[in-house]
């Protein structure tokens, strides 16, 4: 999370654009988000840990909360950080670029990476 931190934090230096941050209530997401607010200088007041975001064997999530969640996010504005598990990757890229009309695959992302989404496409982030 270090490491998505510093590539973050350099993508958005000298930009004004607030970052909101969308985590899992689960113990381990809610570390990471941590991580992220401390490096990113995120206010609690724009970060929110949820157990819509908390899918696994004993928590089975609300995909129809998280959609609200996201796009009114993304209508203020802001750079949307989504901390969650793995299993959820494919639905919110999905989701996202269905938002942005983008065209193409859903690629898959493993532990401590995600994707970086503009209107124009998504990419892996941090790149390799």
């Amino acid at each position: 999370m270090a490491r998505l931190a510093a590539a973050v934090k350099e993508v958005v230096s000298g930009s004004s654009v607030p970052i909101t941050l969308l985590c899992s209530a689960a113990p381990r997401a809610k570390q990471s988000g941590q991580i992220l607010m401390d490096a990113l200088n995120i206010h609690k007041d724009r970060a929110a840990f949820h157990d819509c975001l908390w899918v696994d064997r004993d928590h089975a999530g609300d995909w129809d909360v998280t959609k609200q969640l996201i796009g009114a996010s993304l209508d203020d504005g802001a750079l949307v950080l989504v901390v969650s598990h793995v299993d959820t990757i494919p639905s919110i890229t999905r989701f996202v670029h269905t938002l942005f009309g983008i065209e193409g695959c859903v690629h898959e992302t493993g532990y401590g990476r995600g994707f970086i989404v503009t209107p124009e496409n998504m990419s892996i982030f941090p790149p390799a």
